[in-house]
């Protein structure tokens, strides 16, 4: 090889090695090219809890993350800063969902905890001896009297002489 294609070839790696390794040390340093503005911005995140855990959390309808069980929570880096639609659902829980911004160089941390669609009340079956259903709840049979257990407001009444039967329809 002579010394003038050497010479070139050492220019050419230079000029590569110039435009390679501050865009590595930039994208190690958080910062990206946003294509839409044409401009190169510092990214942020998203530190969600969720309780329960196993949860979905789905960001601008695209990408969906899952969190664990056992950690419950999540990290989502490298947004670059705008507004993110961001949901958080599991099956048996009502959803949860906000519009969130991301700021540069900022995690924001959200702590999020999901209710049930459907509260299921257990019944206290201490010393039940029967059960009879009816069609607005259950009779229940017990050591000290009948029960009347309502399935509309979920509450276990003792049944008296004074009981109105209108409001149990066997």
């Amino acid at each position: 090889m002579s010394k003038k294609s050497r010479t070139i070839l050492f220019f050419i790696l230079a000029f590569a090695f110039s435009i390679i390794a501050p865009s590595i040390v930039l994208y190690s340093e958080g910062y990206r090219f946003d294509f839409e503005t044409g401009e190169i911005l510092e990214t942020g995140g998203f530190f969600i809890k969720t309780n329960p855990g196993e949860t979905n959390i789905i960001v601008n309808d695209k990408k969906a993350y899952r969190t664990s069980n056992f950690s419950k929570s999540i990290l989502i880096q490298n947004l670059t800063p705008k507004e993110y639609n961001v949901k958080i659902n599991k099956d048996g829980y009502q959803s949860w969902e906000k519009n969130l911004g991301i700021f540069p160089k900022k995690v924001s941390e959200i702590d999020i905890v999901l209710f049930r669609n459907t509260y299921e009340k257990t019944l206290n079956l201490e010393n039940v001896l029967d059960v009879y259903k009816t069609e607005k709840g259950f009779i229940i049979k017990k050591e000290t009297g009948f029960y009347f257990y309502n399935l509309e407001n979920n509450k276990e009444e003792l049944i008296t002489k004074n009981t109105n039967w209108d409001s149990i329809q066997i």
